[in-house]
């Protein structure tokens, strides 16, 4: 079996670098037919030493890619065994009656989904209009950390009301360190 390709790390072309030509090009021959041939090399001195830090790294990527070649059993959507329920199951429809500007729509897709709790793709981005993506992600996997989330009936007004009071804090702050 053959690669065709390979990852190089800078920390390897740094640690060739030092070297003279010829030993600089037994050291890429040597990793090139390690990573694409699964080649042993037969080096000497400082090309021994130097390959024999650099091979860990060579042989976990093999690893990987070896485990990415293999057949999958099964296919992502199927539930694991002692998984009680599907992560690509149904969406759930949120009752909301105080956002105006909220279109309930009975088909849209589930951005995140944890537990009892789901936002969609249209509210996610409702929500990272107003306060950006990164903030938006970080609200979400606080709240589904949060040890009582469990009383918590909409992802959505959950991390829009979180959001808001994190902004309120950030305000307060800039106030009181300014005045």
């Amino acid at each position: 079996m053959k690669r065709d390709s390979f990852i190089f790390y800078r920390s390897f072309y740094e640690a060739l670098i030092e070297l003279e030509d010829k030993e600089q090009l037994v050291l890429h021959n040597a990793i090139a037919d390690f990573s694409l041939n699964f080649k042993e090399p037969k080096l000497f001195g400082i090309t021994k030493t130097i390959f024999t830090l650099i091979k860990p790294n060579l042989e976990a990527n093999r690893k990987k890619y070896l485990n990415g070649i293999k057949p999958k059993n099964k296919s992502k959507t199927e539930a694991k065994p002692k998984q009680t329920e599907s992560k690509t199951e149904g969406n759930v429809n949120v009752d909301v009656n105080d956002d105006k500007d909220y279109n309930e729509n009975k088909d849209k897709e589930t951005y995140r989904k944890f537990k009892h709790l789901s936002i969609s793709i249209l509210e996610f981005n409702k929500l990272s209009d107003k306060h950006g993506k990164e903030k938006v992600d970080d609200i979400l996997d606080d709240i589904e950390n949060f040890r009582n989330n469990k009383k918590y009936t909409s992802l959505y007004l959950t991390a829009n009301k979180w959001l808001k009071r994190e902004d309120n804090n950030v305000s307060a702050n800039i106030i009181s360190a300014n005045g």
